[in-house]
């Protein structure tokens, strides 16, 4: 219990890539482990099985094989039984008695080319017959044999039998599987004569079907008759002591002198048995290598847990560590570095409260900046406050004034400057209001022309191009005059060699918005240039409502997705796109409240 606690207070204290390492690698390796306890005896059970299929399906086929074969001796034996030239010789009353050597002769031609055709047919297997040691041609050896042979190897004739038979040809000693069986001739005299008919197998053929049957290398395969008799063993293992015969269940293991074997067998119809001996050390050996593999691959899939185990965990760890130090440098007071190592680019919980923690410091920023700027903002304002507490009635009457006395004098275009000046500051200050008409907004655009026109001698020509119905929905107050001032400023009153500006306002509804078009003729504008234009601050006279104002009061009122826009470079003029919503003037002013 102690040891628990302590490993317990030792795993709490690891870091937590440390902790994730292990939490990942031990579940499996323990898994693996135990596994891996029970997989030596398993792996040798399964071989086992596997092994003893393969032997039931080898020797099912070896079965139908060798009963092939033994069929085949059978109907051979018929066959010979069934010849009528060999029945006609044997049925002859003096057959066996001839002493004249050329009826022994004819006799012997007449047999040899009935057996002969018989062989023939089956060239896979010796045929033959027994005949009394007395007849001449007894002992050839090809097609006959004497009796004596008969009775040294098996049983009385009567019974039908298998055996296994020598031969020697061409001084070489050939073993054959031979089926003997008996053969009743009548005589031409009454009297029935036995004679015993012999067809024969190489046992060369057997053993090459017994070893077709082996499954695992060194084993042993045996033919074994139903008294238990060997008629078919292995080239180098004909001394072996085979078990006794009673039933062994599959793939039992017995313990010979020539060593362990696991016994193996099939009993055939016949009652004969093939009988296998697989060595036990084989399938130890076969079972290793299994187990061999299985340590090799359970090794390497511990490897790769671990490396991958290592790699994630430190993956994700370092996230929580980042986090872990941003937190800490913002404790500190330190907004401003951002650990840039760490990949934020995937869309897991941990990316997502990274991200949405760096945002929240962005916006801390972004407001903190505001602050400030709307500080110094509402300073400036006030001290604007001061110095402008003149009635702007009074402005009004003034140029009023101006403008009457100048048409008592006949000075028309004093007259006209003074009407439009006037025209201009009403629309500009709009009784307060920050919402107009785009038709009235428009008319502030023209006042402000025909102004600047008595400066530059009517070099600017403005072209409005605004379908009535959109000149009946608001915007806010002074939206286009300060761009259509922007395009004079920086256009003919900074390049003398420009000689006159041609200024263009199109405005289009687009199913709930409405987009203007203010378009020049002048040099353009750079990269540079607009991002200065949009962080533009205020400078008081014609140009004290700074491009940057403007977006900002739209997006404030409008939201995110209206504002300004610069689609144009160098050197084919300016065009800006003001984006608004198409409200009536209510709509307007409810959303600005």
């Amino acid at each position: 219990m102690k040891l628990l606690v302590k490993l317990k207070n030792k795993f709490n204290a690891l870091p937590m890539n440390k902790k994730m390492h292990i939490s990942f690698v031990l579940p499996i390796v323990l898994l693996l482990g135990v596994l891996l306890l029970g997989m030596g005896s398993l792996f040798e059970s399964l071989y086992k099985k596997q092994i003893n299929y393969s032997i039931e399906r080898a020797n099912t086929q070896a079965d139908a094989f060798i009963s092939n074969y033994l069929s085949n001796l059978r109907f051979i034996a018929d066959q010979i039984k069934s010849d009528r030239d060999i029945r006609r010789v044997l049925a002859d009353e003096n057959f066996g008695n001839k002493e004249d050597l050329g009826d022994n002769y004819r006799e012997f031609l007449t047999l040899s080319a009935a057996f002969s055709s018989i062989e023939i047919a089956h060239p896979n297997y010796r045929i033959g017959m027994f005949l009394k040691d007395s007849i001449l041609y007894s002992g050839n050896y090809h097609f006959f044999f004497p009796e004596s042979d008969l009775f040294v190897h098996s049983e009385p004739v009567e019974k039908n039998f298998y055996t296994m038979l020598k031969v020697k040809e061409n001084n070489k000693d050939y073993e054959y599987l031979s089926f003997i069986t008996k053969y009743n001739v009548k005589k031409t005299n009454g009297e029935m004569k036995i004679y015993s008919v012999m067809s024969q197998v190489d046992i060369d053929k057997l053993r090459k079907v017994l070893e077709s049957a082996k499954s695992v290398e060194g084993a042993l395969m045996y033919l074994v008759d139903e008294k238990g008799t060997v008629l078919v063993h292995p080239n180098n293992r004909v001394s072996i002591e085979l078990p006794k015969l009673q039933e062994y269940k599959a793939m039992s293991l017995v313990k010979l002198k020539d060593g362990a074997f696991y016994y193996t067998q099939r009993v055939m119809e016949n009652g004969w048995k093939i009988i296998g001996l697989i060595p036990k050390s084989e399938v130890k050996k076969q079972s290793s290598i299994v187990t061999t593999i299985y340590i090799a691959a359970t090794v390497i899939m511990i490897a790769i847990v671990f490396t991958i185990s290592f790699v994630f965990s430190k993956y994700y760890s370092g996230k929580i560590f980042a986090l872990k130090k941003r937190v800490n440098d913002i404790t500190e007071g330190n907004l401003s570095v951002i650990n840039e190592e760490v990949d934020s680019s995937t869309k897991d919980e941990m990316d997502e409260l990274y991200n949405n923690f760096e945002f929240m410091v962005s916006e801390v920023k972004r407001l903190m900046k505001e602050q400030y700027r709307l500080g110094k903002d509402v300073t400036r304002a006030e001290m604007r406050a001061l110095q402008a507490q003149i009635n702007p009635h009074f402005l009004y009457n003034t140029l009023d004034l101006i403008n009457w006395g100048a048409l008592d004098y006949g000075a028309e275009s004093v007259a006209k400057i003074a009407r439009d000046l006037g025209q201009f500051y009403r629309l500009s200050l709009n009784h307060g209001s920050a919402v107009i008409s785009i038709a009235e907004e428009l008319l502030h655009v023209e006042c402000f022309i025909r102004i600047e026109n008595v400066h530059y001698e009517g070099a600017i020509h403005l072209d409005t191009e605004v379908y009535e119905d959109i000149k009946n929905f608001a915007c806010l107050n002074i939206l286009l005059q300060p761009f259509v001032e922007n395009a004079i400023v920086h256009g003919i009153a900074e390049h003398p060699d420009i000689k006159e500006v041609n200024i263009k306002i199109t405005a289009n509804k687009l199913e709930d918005d409405i987009e203007f078009h203010i378009i020049d003729d002048g040099l353009g504008v750079d990269g540079e240039e607009i991002e200065k234009l949009l962080n533009e601050r205020p400078v008081g006279g014609f140009r004290g409502f700074g491009i940057n104002n403007v977006n900002f009061r739209l997006k404030l009122c409008y939201g995110e997705d209206y504002g300004i826009h610069y689609d144009n470079v160098k050197p084919h003029g300016t065009d800006v796109t003001i984006k608004i919503k198409a409200l009536t003037i209510n709509e307007l002013e409810e959303a600005l409240m």
